[in-house]
C-alpha cells in the first residue's frame, strides 16, 4: 500500500507528477477538495475502486450505494473526485483506492483547497 502526497495547483500551472500505483493506496482528504488523476498505460482496462467508509447516510442525504468503481480505459487518463469526507474518509482522514491492474498504471492527487 502506498500513500500519495497531494499536490497544490497554482496559477502558473504544475506539471504532472504521477507515481506507480499499488493494489491499494491512500491519500489525505481533509477538506474534500481532492482529485485523483489516474493514467492507465496498460494494454488492459483498469477499474479504480474508491472505498465507501460508511453505509449510513448523514441527515438529509439519500442512502449510499457503496464503493465507487471507475473504469479507466487502456491508454487513457481520468480525473476522479472530489471525495465527500463524510462518505470516503476513514478515521484518519484518508481515502482508500484500489486498482484492478497495477502494471503501467500511475496516479497523483491534486488538492484544490
Amino acid at each position: 500500500m502506498g500513500a500519495y502526497t497531494p499536490r497544490d495547483p497554482n496559477l502558473t500551472g504544475i506539471a504532472p507528477s504521477l507515481v506507480a500505483v499499488a493494489s491499494s493506496d491512500t491519500f489525505p482528504n481533509v477538506a474534500g477538495g481532492v482529485l485523483l488523476h489516474v493514467h492507465n498505460g496498460n494494454a488492459s482496462n483498469c477499474n479504480v475502486t474508491i472505498t465507501d467508509q460508511t453505509s449510513v447516510a448523514p441527515a438529509g442525504a439519500s442512502a449510499f450505494d457503496g464503493d465507487v468503481v471507475v473504469a479507466v480505459a487502456a491508454g487513457t487518463d481520468k480525473y476522479i473526485g472530489p471525495f465527500e469526507p463524510h462518505r470516503f474518509n476513514d478515521a484518519a482522514g484518508n481515502v482508500t483506492v484500489g486498482y484492478s491492474v497495477t502494471s503501467s498504471v500511475t496516479a497523483e492527487v491534486i488538492d484544490a483547497n
